[in-house]
């Protein structure tokens, strides 16, 4: 039994490295980031919901905890450049033939080379450590050490706003078309509790004939009770709770009554907000269920892109079916009533409606953190890299020494090399040594 037991929790052991080496793979965030991508392309160019899906909601969880372990794992070697490693370099690490070392003999004490050195590194920002060894001395400079961090920056916004979509998707929701006619109100939905009436609509148009504006005044309403009134209008939504009604399209709707043996059984402003193509002439259409009749009435306008030869401009047109079965087209005047079966039709006014897109996302303000943190962590990177330079300073004999420097090899973003940093810190060191000779020599007037 004990044998067994062993040999469990060896195989969980391993089961657990194994899916840890797999997670702090960058190969597998490549691949997820590959399969997000597929499936948004499918998700935007077809009409398949595959942003609310399980799969594509766990592939994102999946590519959160892959990132989180690749950073843990990182952390160790992290460390290694905010603790900026060893300080005493032996002198065959300086002797590399290449832009990133420099070796000068100066004519000056190594104490004095040092006295510099520590000035000019320090005035530049560097953080200095230092070992002595007899004569010589080492130093290991460092500055922007912890910009390096920047890198866990961008990977937790990475994190966040893959959060923030699963958070999104499960929990918001968006409606493409939430249509309400003047003067009717309409629910809302999603538990929300909020239904919207709209007052009235007013578009204004350009000279060429292009819309300019479109205005709505509306009022929500919280549970029956007003909350806001307001205009909606282009670029300027509606906002309340986190849910935003945005301005999206407009089109005509129709004032209607419908009567069954003198009782009101329909009487509304119906939205005629499908349009469709018969001979080239293009026409919107609504629909009216009569239950009671077992009627369904489909309202037709007279074409908008050109004169209709069937229905007169001022008339609907008005296809009726019982069952299934079609009764016929007829043509509704205003203000003249149209009987079809048992139910008489009353068209009373034209009107228009407006169609919403409306938007809830409760992790919106997620999304702006994570924004932030990207662009801050990938400024820290790539503006501030991380610099390392070695010095040793050998004394060669009273009054000479022999400096030398060595710089990490890395390329920064602006695609110059820590050459130039390398240059401009021996160069200093030996102004300075020029300067404090100077003033050593220099006697002062009586």
């Amino acid at each position: 039994m004990e044998n067994n037991a062993d040999q469990n929790h060896g195989l969980f052991l391993k089961s657990i490295k194994w899916l840890w080496r797999l997670f702090s793979s960058a190969r597998l965030a490549i691949v997820l980031i590959l399969i997000i991508a597929v499936l948004s392309i499918i998700g935007i160019f077809t009409s398949a919901d595959l942003f609310s899906s399980w799969y594509f909601i766990a592939i994102g969880a999946l590519l959160m905890l892959n990132i989180l372990i690749c950073n843990i794992n990182r952390w160790k070697g992290i460390q290694k450049y905010l603790e900026g490693g060893r300080i005493k370099q032996s002198e065959d690490f300086f002797n590399k033939q290449d832009k990133t070392t420099a070796i000068r003999d100066l004519q000056y004490d190594a104490t004095e080379v040092s006295q510099a050195a520590k000035s000019i590194l320090q005035k530049r920002g560097y953080r200095l450590r230092l070992e002595k060894d007899h004569d010589d001395t080492y130093i290991a400079a460092d500055k922007n050490r912890f910009f390096i961090l920047g890198t866990y920056l961008t990977h937790l916004s990475i994190i966040l706003l893959v959060l923030a979509y699963i958070i999104g998707s499960t929990l918001g929701f968006r409606e493409s078309a939430f249509i309400v006619a003047e003067g009717a109100t309409e629910e809302l939905g999603y538990d929300t509790g909020l239904s919207l009436q709209l007052i009235s609509f007013t578009d204004s148009y350009y000279e060429d004939g292009t819309p300019s504006d479109y205005n709505s005044e509306v009022i929500l309403y919280n549970d029956g009770v007003e909350v806001v009134r307001t205009a909606i209008r282009v670029n300027y939504p509606l906002n309340y709770e986190g849910i935003r009604f945005f301005q999206s399209f407009f089109g005509p709707a129709a004032v209607i009554q419908v009567t069954k043996n003198g009782e009101t059984v329909f009487s509304d402003n119906l939205a005629l907000y499908r349009s469709f193509d018969s001979y080239g002439y293009y026409r919107n259409i609504g629909f009216i269920d009569i239950e009671e009749s077992k009627l369904s009435l489909a309202i037709i306008t007279p074409s908008f892109n050109a004169p209709d030869p069937m229905i007169p401009e001022g008339q609907l047109a008005v296809l009726a079916y019982k069952d299934g079965v079609e009764l016929g087209v007829h043509l509704l005047q205003k203000m003249t009533p149209l009987e079809i079966d048992d139910v008489i039709l009353t068209y009373e006014s034209e009107a228009q409606y407006s169609g919403f897109q409306v938007k809830s996302d409760p992790a919106n303000a997620l999304v702006w953190i994570a924004c932030s943190l990207f662009i801050i962590g990938l400024a820290m990177v790539f503006y501030f890299p991380h610099s390392q330079m070695w010095l040793l300073i050998k004394s060669i004999s009273p009054g000479n020494s022999r400096l030398l420097v060595r710089v990490k090899d890395s390329k920064t973003f602006n695609n110059t090399d820590n050459t130039a940093a390398l240059n401009d810190s021996v160069s200093g060191i030996e102004k300075r040594l020029k300067e404090n000779n100077s003033n050593q020599r220099e006697v002062p007037h009586g």
